[in-house]
């Protein structure tokens, strides 16, 4: 697509509880996740990345996702 994409994060019932704690800076990343139920072992997020803000929020999902730890 023209100038964006979408992401496809899927946030299963282990990492919900982290996901919910952090903060989402797109109203529309957190509005996504808030609205989309819980099914098939997870949340399936269908993120439309158009801008700096929601790319951070894709980012952060990920990160929890992975369970990447930050090098100090």
């Amino acid at each position: 697509m023209q100038g964006f994409f979408i992401a496809l994060v899927v946030i299963g019932a282990k990492k919900e509880e982290a996901a919910l704690t952090i903060p989402l800076r797109g109203r529309d990343t957190r509005e996504l996740f808030s609205n989309t139920a819980f099914s098939a072992g997870g949340r399936w997020l269908m993120i439309g990345v158009t801008n700096a803000a929601v790319l951070e929020d894709v980012k952060r999902l990920i990160h929890i996702r992975r369970n990447i730890k930050k090098k100090v």
